[in-house]
C-alpha cells in the first residue's frame, strides 16, 4: 500500500513540475560586442535602441507563444523565437554599453513585455 502512495506522490510532483513553464524574462541575453555600436553617434544609438524595442516585443510575443504551448509551440518556431529574444537582448545591452561609453545619457532598458503577456 505504501508503494502506491509513493508512486501517486511521485506522479503528482511530476505532473505539477510540467505545469511550471519558463518565462521570457528568464531568457539570458546572448553576448553581443559593443564595438560596432561605439562607432555610431549618440542620435544614431538612440535610433538603434528605438529600432530594437518593437523587434524585441515581437520576438517576446512569439517566444511566449512557443513557451506557453510546449512542444507544439516549439515545433512552430518557438525555439527560434527564444534564440532571437536572446540575441535582441544582447544587442540592446551592447547599445546601452556603447551609449554609456560615449556618455550619451542613456538609462538601462526595462523589461519589454509582449502584448497580451501576463506579468
Amino acid at each position: 500500500m505504501d508503494r502506491w502512495k509513493a508512486a501517486a506522490a511521485g506522479f503528482a510532483v511530476a505532473a505539477l513540475a510540467g505545469c511550471a513553464k519558463p518565462r521570457t524574462y528568464t531568457i539570458a541575453p546572448e553576448y553581443v560586442s559593443a564595438a560596432p555600436y561605439e562607432a555610431l553617434t549618440c542620435p544614431q544609438l538612440a535610433q538603434e535602441r528605438q529600432r530594437l524595442r518593437p523587434a524585441l516585443a515581437s520576438a517576446l510575443g512569439a517566444a511566449n507563444y512557443g513557451l506557453a504551448h510546449g512542444l507544439l509551440g516549439m515545433a512552430y518556431g518557438g525555439n527560434a523565437a527564444v534564440e532571437q529574444v536572446a540575441r535582441l537582448k544582447g544587442m540592446r545591452r551592447a547599445v546601452y554599453a556603447a551609449q554609456t561609453f560615449k556618455h550619451c545619457g542613456a538609462s538601462p532598458e526595462r523589461t519589454v513585455w509582449a502584448p497580451g503577456a501576463r506579468r
